[in-house]
């Protein structure tokens, strides 16, 4: 039976206890969101008092599902508060000196909720990696960083010579990487 909540009290559903509370949870000072119940598979219930604030930034979240590993045997649904964060470098690629044909990695790495996609620039374009095109010698590794299987460098054509920028992104926003320069260093006999 559902005795229905109560600002302070217990809900019973019988033959089962549940526990309710309600707390706010502050941060900077404002409502974030009231946590209203605690469901027997200890699934944490959660009600948002802005669900539509990406702005927010770091302080903003949002209820998701409870995970398809909770104990829920008892049928009881619930949700979990998700904290949502834009992205950010974490680790910024470095100036590179590579010889011709030999392989380089510019490494990025990036957190952020939901985990952001990384893409990378060189002189403001897009690169393109093993994920466009099979055949591309450019791999995007999972860290984020851009590993070269061999540096590609002529006399006409330098594609892999430039200035890299790594871009990490979300629903949130996006950050961009420092720049790093990718240099093919001169066998000049003297």
């Amino acid at each position: 039976m559902w005795s229905g909540p109560h600002r302070g009290g217990v809900c019973v559903l019988a033959p089962f206890c549940i526990l309710v509370c309600f707390v706010d949870i502050l941060v900077s000072g404002q409502a974030l969101a009231t946590v209203s119940t605690m469901t027997p598979s200890a699934a944490l219930v959660l009600f948002p008092t802005d669900t539509d604030s990406p702005e927010r930034g770091n302080d903003s979240g949002t209820p998701a599902p409870a995970s398809d590993n909770d104990d829920n045997s008892l049928g009881y649904t619930g949700s979990r508060f998700v904290r949502r964060i834009p992205p950010r470098i974490v680790e910024h690629p470095s100036d590179l000196i590579v010889s011709k044909g030999e392989p380089a990695t510019l490494n990025c790495k990036a957190e952020g909720r939901p985990t952001p996609t990384i893409e990378w620039y060189k002189d403001g374009e897009r690169v393109e990696t093993d994920k466009d095109d099979p055949r591309s010698h450019r791999m995007l590794l999972p860290s984020g960083s851009l590993f070269f299987l061999r540096i590609v460098h002529g006399r006409r054509s330098k594609p892999d010579e430039g200035s890299y920028v790594c871009l990490a992104r979300n629903y949130l926003g996006e950050a961009v990487s420092h720049n790093a320069s990718l240099e093919v260093a001169s066998h000049a006999c003297y």
